[in-house]
């Protein structure tokens, strides 16, 4: 199963130094999310991160800063979702890969042209107590086992070493961490836990 790590909204102290630490373990990629930050301020924390790991980084909006510096993906959400058909052309011809935000997973066939879909919240959320899904996980099974790739899908919200099972069985490509890992006494240690599991490949 695929892994996608995403980090928390807002910058915490050492984050960049940690951030760095975790890219050393392979096995994952990483999605920048910092909501409400200009283009500024994700350029210079995507510029302190090695450069070697770019391709392994994915950004949430900002599509010209991939396309300038070569990261190796952008995430559209909800908000920005509109004005993907103006970048994803480019985008492609460049290598890089696209990603859209998804709610509703009887949405999921119309998001074409995407390489990866986000589709949450599929379990209660670790980091938004009381954020819950509003769809039934049968639903779930029915669309992914009939949806022809691409794009690959990922689950994310509640995402827990335990539920892989449960993920990969619903016929997700992946999973989305993130109050799994920020929310650990010890960060790097539980990714790398997780990157230990037989289910993670």
């Amino acid at each position: 199963m695929k892994l996608l790590l995403l980090t928390g909204p807002d910058l915490f102290e050492g984050e960049i130094g940690l951030l760095n630490q975790l890219l050393e373990l392979p096995g994952f990629e990483l999605g920048i999310r910092k909501p409400g930050w200009d283009i500024e301020g994700v350029e210079a924390l995507a510029s302190d991160l090695a450069p070697k790991h770019r391709s392994r980084i994915w950004l949430h909006g900002h599509p010209e800063l991939a396309l300038r510096l070569g990261y190796g993906g952008v995430h559209f959400g909800e908000k920005s979702k509109p004005e993907a058909p103006l970048w994803i052309d480019r985008l492609k011809k460049a290598g890089i890969k696209v990603c859209a935000a998804c709610h509703d997973p009887a949405t999921l066939p119309e998001l074409v042209g995407y390489d990866r879909v986000l589709l949450s919240p599929i379990f209660e959320s670790i980091s938004k107590p009381g954020h819950v899904p509003t769809f039934d996980l049968n639903l779930i099974r029915k669309i992914l086992h009939g949806h022809q790739a691409p794009p690959e899908v990922f689950a994310l919200g509640g995402i827990t070493p335990g539920r892989f099972g449960v993920i990969e069985n619903l016929g997700f490509s992946g999973a989305a961490l993130l109050g799994a890992i920020w929310a650990a006494p010890d960060p790097f240690e539980a990714l790398k836990s997780i990157l230990n599991h037989p289910k993670a490949a």
